[in-house]
Protein backbone atom coordinates (compact mmCIF):
# COMPACT_ATOMS: atom_id res chain seq x y z
CA UNK A 1 0.00 0.00 0.00
CA UNK A 2 2.69 2.25 0.35
CA UNK A 3 3.29 5.18 -1.82
CA UNK A 4 0.19 4.09 -3.78
CA UNK A 5 -2.55 6.61 -5.23
CA UNK A 6 -5.95 5.92 -4.93
CA UNK A 7 -7.15 8.12 -7.78
CA UNK A 8 -6.47 11.46 -9.37
CA UNK A 9 -10.49 12.25 -9.11
CA UNK A 10 -10.53 11.18 -5.40
CA UNK A 11 -12.79 13.45 -4.53
CA UNK A 12 -15.44 13.04 -6.97
CA UNK A 13 -14.59 9.30 -7.29
CA UNK A 14 -14.93 8.97 -3.09
CA UNK A 15 -17.85 10.82 -2.90
CA UNK A 16 -20.00 9.32 -5.17
CA UNK A 17 -19.12 6.33 -3.21
CA UNK A 18 -19.92 8.20 0.17
CA UNK A 19 -23.56 9.26 -1.37
CA UNK A 20 -24.45 5.67 -2.90
CA UNK A 21 -23.65 3.91 0.23
CA UNK A 22 -25.98 6.46 1.84
CA UNK A 23 -28.74 6.28 -0.84
CA UNK A 24 -28.69 2.42 -0.44
CA UNK A 25 -28.88 2.25 3.36
CA UNK A 26 -31.26 5.06 3.53
CA UNK A 27 -33.94 2.72 2.05
CA UNK A 28 -33.94 0.46 4.61
CA UNK A 29 -36.64 0.95 7.24
CA UNK A 30 -34.94 2.15 10.36
CA UNK A 31 -35.56 -0.22 13.10
CA UNK A 32 -33.84 0.33 16.92
CA UNK A 33 -31.88 3.34 18.61
CA UNK A 34 -29.72 5.17 15.61
CA UNK A 35 -25.99 4.07 16.48
CA UNK A 36 -25.22 7.36 14.69
CA UNK A 37 -27.39 9.81 16.74
CA UNK A 38 -23.69 11.40 18.32
CA UNK A 39 -22.77 12.24 14.53
CA UNK A 40 -26.35 14.14 13.84
CA UNK A 41 -26.37 17.63 13.28
CA UNK A 42 -29.03 20.14 13.28
CA UNK A 43 -29.24 21.24 9.92
CA UNK A 44 -27.48 20.77 6.09
CA UNK A 45 -23.78 21.31 6.56
CA UNK A 46 -23.10 24.78 4.18
CA UNK A 47 -20.69 22.67 2.45
CA UNK A 48 -21.15 19.39 -0.02
CA UNK A 49 -19.39 15.95 0.30
CA UNK A 50 -16.65 16.37 -2.39
CA UNK A 51 -15.86 20.03 -1.45
CA UNK A 52 -15.47 18.83 2.44
CA UNK A 53 -13.07 15.99 1.16
CA UNK A 54 -11.10 17.96 -0.81
CA UNK A 55 -10.69 20.74 2.11
CA UNK A 56 -10.03 17.77 4.32
CA UNK A 57 -7.65 16.43 2.19
CA UNK A 58 -5.76 20.12 1.40
CA UNK A 59 -4.93 20.55 5.21
CA UNK A 60 -4.34 17.12 6.47
CA UNK A 61 -1.61 16.15 4.73
CA UNK A 62 -2.01 12.62 4.50
CA UNK A 63 -1.89 10.37 1.98
CA UNK A 64 -4.88 9.31 -0.34
CA UNK A 65 -4.70 5.86 1.16
CA UNK A 66 -6.14 7.20 3.95
CA UNK A 67 -9.30 8.38 2.35
CA UNK A 68 -9.55 4.74 1.04
CA UNK A 69 -9.69 2.97 4.44
CA UNK A 70 -12.04 6.14 5.48
CA UNK A 71 -14.52 4.16 2.81
CA UNK A 72 -13.85 0.67 3.94
CA UNK A 73 -14.36 1.81 7.36
CA UNK A 74 -18.04 3.99 6.45
CA UNK A 75 -18.72 0.56 4.61
CA UNK A 76 -18.11 -1.62 7.67
CA UNK A 77 -20.34 0.33 9.81
CA UNK A 78 -22.92 0.35 6.82
CA UNK A 79 -23.02 -3.37 7.04
CA UNK A 80 -24.20 -3.25 10.71
CA UNK A 81 -27.49 -3.22 9.90
CA UNK A 82 -30.95 -1.15 10.05
CA UNK A 83 -29.96 0.65 13.17
CA UNK A 84 -27.68 2.58 11.05
CA UNK A 85 -29.31 5.98 9.77
CA UNK A 86 -26.79 7.11 7.12
CA UNK A 87 -28.40 10.31 6.29
CA UNK A 88 -26.95 14.05 4.87
CA UNK A 89 -27.15 15.42 8.16
CA UNK A 90 -24.53 12.85 9.47
CA UNK A 91 -22.39 11.87 6.49
CA UNK A 92 -20.16 14.67 7.02
CA UNK A 93 -19.04 13.88 10.64
CA UNK A 94 -19.22 10.17 10.22
CA UNK A 95 -17.01 10.61 6.77
CA UNK A 96 -14.32 12.71 9.24
CA UNK A 97 -14.08 10.77 11.65
CA UNK A 98 -13.36 7.73 9.57
CA UNK A 99 -10.90 9.61 7.55
CA UNK A 100 -8.99 11.16 10.89
CA UNK A 101 -8.95 7.08 12.12
CA UNK A 102 -7.48 6.05 8.85
CA UNK A 103 -4.84 8.89 9.25
CA UNK A 104 -4.33 7.60 12.79
CA UNK A 105 -3.86 3.89 11.70
CA UNK A 106 -1.80 4.58 8.26
CA UNK A 107 0.17 7.09 8.99
CA UNK A 108 3.38 7.58 11.11
CA UNK A 109 2.77 10.88 11.85
CA UNK A 110 -0.33 13.11 12.10
CA UNK A 111 -1.70 16.28 14.10
CA UNK A 112 -3.46 16.59 16.97
CA UNK A 113 -7.50 16.53 17.40
CA UNK A 114 -7.43 20.07 18.28
CA UNK A 115 -5.86 20.96 14.84
CA UNK A 116 -8.37 18.13 13.03
CA UNK A 117 -11.28 19.77 14.59
CA UNK A 118 -10.42 22.86 12.88
CA UNK A 119 -10.01 21.09 9.79
CA UNK A 120 -13.31 19.57 10.35
CA UNK A 121 -15.03 22.65 11.38
CA UNK A 122 -16.30 21.04 14.49
CA UNK A 123 -15.55 21.83 18.34
CA UNK A 124 -12.86 19.57 19.72
CA UNK A 125 -14.81 18.33 22.53
CA UNK A 126 -17.47 16.85 19.47
CA UNK A 127 -13.95 15.49 17.58
CA UNK A 128 -12.90 13.64 20.57
CA UNK A 129 -16.66 12.17 21.08
CA UNK A 130 -17.21 11.31 17.03
CA UNK A 131 -13.54 9.39 17.48
CA UNK A 132 -15.00 7.18 20.06
CA UNK A 133 -17.98 6.77 18.87
CA UNK A 134 -16.45 5.66 15.66
CA UNK A 135 -13.87 3.52 17.38
CA UNK A 136 -16.76 1.71 19.07
CA UNK A 137 -19.34 0.96 15.38
CA UNK A 138 -15.93 -0.33 14.42
CA UNK A 139 -15.08 -2.72 17.21
CA UNK A 140 -11.65 -0.77 17.82
CA UNK A 141 -10.93 -3.07 14.52
CA UNK A 142 -9.06 -0.51 12.11
CA UNK A 143 -6.94 -3.22 10.40
CA UNK A 144 -7.07 -3.26 6.51
CA UNK A 145 -5.61 -6.10 4.96
CA UNK A 146 -3.80 -5.69 1.84
CA UNK A 147 -6.33 -7.72 -0.20
CA UNK A 148 -9.55 -5.82 1.27
CA UNK A 149 -7.11 -2.32 -0.02
CA UNK A 150 -6.73 -2.99 -3.25
CA UNK A 151 -10.52 -4.45 -3.44
CA UNK A 152 -11.58 -1.05 -3.05
CA UNK A 153 -9.23 1.06 -4.68
CA UNK A 154 -10.70 -0.97 -8.02
CA UNK A 155 -13.74 -0.12 -7.53
CA UNK A 156 -12.71 3.25 -6.66
CA UNK A 157 -11.17 3.35 -10.18
CA UNK A 158 -14.62 1.52 -11.95
CA UNK A 159 -17.40 1.02 -10.02
CA UNK A 160 -19.93 2.82 -11.38
CA UNK A 161 -22.92 2.50 -9.51
CA UNK A 162 -21.96 2.37 -5.34
CA UNK A 163 -26.18 2.32 -4.60
CA UNK A 164 -26.49 -0.81 -6.41
CA UNK A 165 -23.19 -2.35 -5.07
CA UNK A 166 -24.45 -1.42 -1.62
CA UNK A 167 -27.86 -3.03 -2.20
CA UNK A 168 -26.55 -6.02 -3.64
CA UNK A 169 -24.52 -6.53 -0.45
CA UNK A 170 -27.43 -5.60 1.49
CA UNK A 171 -29.41 -8.95 0.33
CA UNK A 172 -26.30 -11.29 1.39
CA UNK A 173 -26.75 -9.55 4.87
CA UNK A 174 -28.53 -10.95 7.16
CA UNK A 175 -30.63 -8.13 9.44
CA UNK A 176 -31.71 -6.23 7.32
CA UNK A 177 -35.24 -4.62 6.75
CA UNK A 178 -36.76 -5.34 3.72
CA UNK A 179 -39.02 -2.32 3.48
CA UNK A 180 -37.88 0.31 1.19
CA UNK A 181 -38.23 3.58 1.26
CA UNK A 182 -38.65 5.46 -1.81
CA UNK A 183 -37.41 9.06 -0.05
CA UNK A 184 -35.15 10.70 -2.39
CA UNK A 185 -31.52 11.84 -0.79
CA UNK A 186 -29.64 15.29 -1.71
CA UNK A 187 -25.99 15.03 -0.24
CA UNK A 188 -24.54 18.43 -2.05
CA UNK A 189 -27.28 20.52 -0.50
CA UNK A 190 -25.06 24.30 0.48
CA UNK A 191 -22.59 26.35 -1.46
CA UNK A 192 -20.11 24.49 -3.62
CA UNK A 193 -18.23 28.05 -2.91
CA UNK A 194 -17.10 27.28 0.54
CA UNK A 195 -13.97 29.03 1.48
CA UNK A 196 -11.50 26.28 2.41
CA UNK A 197 -9.97 28.04 4.94
CA UNK A 198 -9.68 26.53 8.38
CA UNK A 199 -11.63 28.85 10.05
CA UNK A 200 -12.52 26.93 13.63
CA UNK A 201 -15.80 25.14 14.85
CA UNK A 202 -18.25 26.48 12.92
CA UNK A 203 -18.46 24.83 9.08
CA UNK A 204 -20.89 21.74 9.87
CA UNK A 205 -24.38 22.89 11.30
CA UNK A 206 -24.48 22.17 15.73
CA UNK A 207 -24.60 18.53 16.62
CA UNK A 208 -27.77 17.48 18.49
CA UNK A 209 -25.74 16.38 21.16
Amino acid sequence: MDGMRVHTDLYEKLSQAVEGIMRAYASIKPTGVDALVAFQGTGLPSVSIQKYLQRIHKYANCSDCCFAFALIYIDRIAKKGATIHLNPLNIHRVIFSAIVLGIKFYEDTYYDNKYYSKIGGIPLVEMNKLEAAMLILLDFDLHVFPEEFSIYVNELHYCQDWEQRAMGKMVATKGFAKSLSQDSINTNAGSDDENLQPHGDNLLEKSIR
